[in-house]
């Protein structure tokens, strides 16, 4: 900490001083403290490594207006507010604006430098810090924003939901950050990245000898977890053995490692995640039903993106910055011709897809490429094509539902899709059931 560049923002000057020499008294070396009216000309020639906002006022707005402002410049510079008064709407409307983390100005001196080192922590992976937030501000956003503010305060098991590149894994990341265990370990397990030979042991651990190449006792993700956070992506990738273990810990918060005899005791909190239908999954017995009713605590469902397109300017702002950054570039922004292009797209692979997309504009530039930059004809062509698969499919499945006289289960076993997977072509789609007038 000794050697941190922290720059303390807005407020009044008693208070920028009492917090920078709070900050002294524990190793950080002279604090640069500033008003708001200078601190975005300071930024524009150094970097610090955290910005600390401060407010004393009932709505400061003004605050965060300056975080916006702050956040353009760097979507991955940790930024911490300092609010005299809190509530759950503020809360929000921080975040919203961009901050990482939000504490009473009044807190004590040792909670904030905690706090202050878990962001710097953090700050050797910009790319996880960067993604540890929602970008947009649409309605589905907002209101997905304010349940995740609600659970994060609750110690309930989670079960995400939704497609593939749609953010599942950083909505876990700012429910455990906003967190009552926000200080706590946040151990990842990817679900389909373990062979099923090796999902008990890197779960659950195991005793020295308890099998041939077992030369010491190892911990199981569950023990590294304990008193944090557990995120298991992909849940529904488990197999059906690993599940009926899984949900034994879930009652009775014990974990048996291999070769042991003898219980040890977890307290974790589980976040799962899937990017299936569970509920078809069970049907088909593929996914424990207690196992999924003792998940499906609080439930977040993630919108694909082609159902908040008002948020890609915001979603291509955030890349951009990322990406100036990344290949050394000043761009500004799109062309009105690519942005068009963007709105146009319906995004099959989501955020993850858009993200993907702008890089691959990046990799082409030339060096310290500046202003606004438009899509090569070879990837706008890609959009292009894309657009006429999505028509093909719309119209495969109307004419599907009109078969089946619009009755959807039917109309899903014909196109071999599940129930819900033709719900949401209907919604992507805009199709809307036409009914015929009675005689």
């Amino acid at each position: 900490m000794e050697y941190c560049h922290i720059l303390i923002s807005d407020g009044n000057e008693k208070q920028r001083q009492c917090v920078a020499s709070n900050l002294e008294t524990f190793g950080v070396n002279q604090p640069v403290t500033l008003s708001s009216s200078k601190t975005l000309n300071y930024l524009h020639d150094h970097s610090p490594d955290l910005v600390i906002c401060l407010s004393s006022s009932r709505s400061p707005d003004g605050s965060f207006q300056l975080v916006k402002k702050i956040r353009k410049l760097s979507s991955v510079l940790p930024i911490l507010f300092l609010a005299k008064y809190s509530n759950e709407k503020m809360i929000i409307a921080a975040l919203r604006a961009g901050v990482h983390d939000f504490l009473q100005l009044d807190c004590q001196p040792a909670e904030l430098v905690e706090r202050i080192k878990n962001q710097l922590n953090g700050q050797s992976l910009p790319e996880s810090a960067s993604q540890s937030r929602m970008v947009g501000d649409s309605l589905p956003m907002q209101q997905l924003k304010q349940y995740l503010t609600r659970v994060a305060m609750t110690e309930s098991t989670v079960l995400i939901t939704g497609e593939t590149g749609t953010g599942k894994e950083v909505a876990a990341e700012l429910i455990q950050q906003q967190s009552p265990r926000r200080q706590k370990s946040f151990i990842k397990v990817n679900s389909t990245a373990l062979p099923d030979g090796l999902v008990e042991s890197e779960l659950f651990g195991y005793e020295k000898g308890s099998f041939t190449g077992a030369q010491q006792t190892k911990k199981g993700k569950f023990e590294r977890a304990d008193n944090g956070t557990l995120f298991l992506d992909e849940i529904c990738e488990m197999n059906m053995v690993a599940q009926a273990k899984l949900l034994r810990i879930i009652e009775n918060q014990e974990v048996y490692r291999l070769g042991g005899h003898h219980p040890i005791s977890v307290d974790v909190r589980i976040i799962a995640s899937t990017n299936q239908d569970p509920e078809r999954l069970i049907r088909q017995n593929r996914f424990r039903k207690d196992l999924y009713y003792r998940l499906n605590v609080a439930r977040v469902s993630l919108p694909p993106l082609r159902e908040h397109k008002e948020d890609i300017n915001d979603l291509a702002q955030h890349f951009i910055a990322r990406f100036n950054q990344k290949f050394n570039h000043d761009i500004t922004g799109f062309t009105p011709r690519a942005s068009h292009l963007l709105h146009r797209y319906n995004w099959p692979g989501n955020i993850r897809e858009l993200k993907n997309f702008i890089e691959s504009i990046y990799i082409n530039l030339p060096l310290h490429c500046t202003g606004q930059i438009d899509i090569p004809e070879h990837l706008s062509q890609n959009i292009k094509i894309s657009d006429t698969v999505a028509v093909n499919e719309r119209k495969k499945v109307v004419s599907a539902l009109i078969a089946a006289n619009w009755n959807k289960t039917q109309a899903a076993q014909d196109l071999n899709l599940s129930r819900m997977t033709v719900y949401r072509k209907m919604t992507q789609y805009n199709i809307i059931q036409h009914r015929s007038p009675r005689r």
